[in-house]
């Protein structure tokens, strides 16, 4: 009997034991499979402005984002503005983005207050915080538009952001009021033909190549030719700019002009193309000729000549590097005479 009571408590000690391992074991698979807990996140962003001014951006549990605004004052003994609270409405994706954003300071870290300075941002940093400040729930799929590759610049009047996810190309268009403020934006995708598109394709993956990045924000007055030709049939929704863009030499225009400008195109296959019309900033007339001089000659000597003259003209190569030149140039003035285009004349511009 002894040895039976033995054994039943041996057994119950041993049930106990599994019974609390299994505990254990379930309590912390549970526990490991459990979302972080959600937290309040303070975000203090200082801008580079002056007086300037600090913008507490909080996101809640529930992920709520408001901001509240104090803006500094520079004279002697001016008092700070009274803080001034908003609600940011951003919506759907704009909204995830947004809250992803915030938190993204605070990866890595326990803390959940930070202070940030407008020099320490990148421009994506920078681009984004400013249209959440500004609560643009219209424009803020500029930012949150997701992309494998984007590239942003303005060509003439308006602003464009391109978005490339392997060969599929996405433009948006910032269309801008009277007084240039952004109003809206229009969106389309880039359709063209497949040999064309892949120009495109090649341009991006080339600029990309050696960035750490995967956005540029470009200024597309310095750009190279080749890439002048491109923008401008994403800009336009216009593959026949790419026609050409392997052909480019230069562009010029007379610098001595009052009035708009009218531009000279000048290829390697002998033909020209000169800019007079222009409709909402888009060319839309042209008068297409052959030269028969030789326009290699020019940028080679370019440098030969001064740039004193009576006419003075702006000339950007195809590698979009820029010169000053006048009619002291001789070989310019000559190649200039076997044209019949009047670089003197206005352009005439449309809204």
């Amino acid at each position: 009997m002894k040895n039976k009571k033995y054994i039943w408590i041996v057994l119950g000690i041993l049930l106990v034991v599994i019974l609390s391992v299994g505990l254990i074991f379930i309590f912390n698979n549970k526990k490991q499979g459990e979302s972080p807990a959600l937290k309040d996140y303070k975000l203090t962003f200082h801008d580079d402005y002056t007086p300037g001014g600090k913008y507490d951006i909080v996101l809640d549990k529930e992920e709520n984002i408001q901001v509240t605004e104090t803006r500094f004052c520079s004279a002697v003994d001016c008092p700070q503005s009274a803080p001034k609270e908003v609600s940011i409405n951003l919506t759907g994706e704009n909204k995830k983005y947004a809250v992803r954003f915030i938190r993204s300071f605070f990866e890595g870290s326990e803390k959940t207050e930070l202070e940030i300075y407008q020099q320490d941002l990148t421009e994506i940093q920078l681009q984004t915080l400013t249209l959440l400040l500004e609560n643009r729930d219209d424009l803020f799929s500029l930012v949150s538009e997701p992309y494998e590759h984007m590239i942003s610049y303005d060509n003439g009047n308006k602003s464009f952001f391109v978005y490339q996810n392997k060969d599929n190309i996405k433009v948006k268009r910032i269309n801008y009021s009277e007084n240039e403020e952004a109003k809206d934006i229009t969106t389309y995708d880039i359709t063209f033909k497949e040999t064309n598109q892949k120009i495109i394709v090649d341009y991006l993956e080339e600029r990309f190549k050696d960035s750490k990045e995967n956005y540029f924000f470009l200024d597309s007055i310095d750009i190279s030719g080749k890439a002048q030709f491109i923008l401008n049939s994403l800009s336009y929704n216009d593959e026949s700019y790419l026609e050409k863009a392997d052909k480019f030499m230069f562009e010029i225009s007379n610098t001595n002009v009052k009035c708009p400008t009218v531009y000279l195109y000048i290829y390697n296959d002998k033909t020209y193309e000169f800019y007079h019309t222009f409709q909402d900033g888009k060319p839309v007339d042209k008068k297409v000729g052959t030269y028969t001089k030789d326009a290699t000659s020019i940028l080679k000597n370019i440098g030969t000549y001064g740039k004193e003259g009576d006419i003075i003209y702006s000339l950007k190569d195809y590698n979009g590097k820029k010169y000053t030149v006048s009619n002291s140039n001789k070989e310019l003035e000559e190649f200039l005479k076997d044209i019949p285009e009047n670089l003197e004349s206005c352009a005439v511009y449309g809204d």
